[in-house]
């Protein structure tokens, strides 16, 4: 990764580089960015949902009912509920960031090459 990195750095710096190609390389980051954010948006509805329908499992079967996650810690349906939507509200404005980035560089992207190319945008 540092090597790829290193590699943009080098061509960016470059003096002849095409004056889009900063905008390239924000898009591009910005969509990496908004991938991770869609998915973390995913897990955190998950977590939501299996709060949920642990507290529902719990009351109707008067059952004491915990998840184990990955980091080897027990969460109670309340808990686990509201790691879920917190989750979510964090996602859900980097994506709104993230889209607004994307859309931001293409319509700039589409501007300048409209504009070397010599068509009317």
């Amino acid at each position: 990764m540092c090597k790829i990195l290193q590699k943009i750095k080098r061509k960016l710096s470059n003096k002849e580089n095409h004056p889009l190609d900063k905008y390239l390389l924000v898009l591009i980051i910005a969509g990496a960015i908004l991938l991770y954010s869609i998915n973390g948006y995913n897990i955190g509805f998950h977590n939501s949902d299996l709060g949920q329908n642990m507290k529902y499992l719990s009351v109707k079967y008067n059952m004491s009912l915990r998840d184990w996650a990955s980091d080897f810690n027990s969460y109670s349906p309340t808990e686990l509920y509201i790691i879920g939507e917190n989750q979510r509200t964090k996602y859900f404005w980097t994506i709104i960031g993230s889209s607004y980035l994307v859309g931001y560089c293409i319509a700039c992207l589409n501007k300048g090459l409209s504009q070397s190319s010599g068509g009317k945008n």
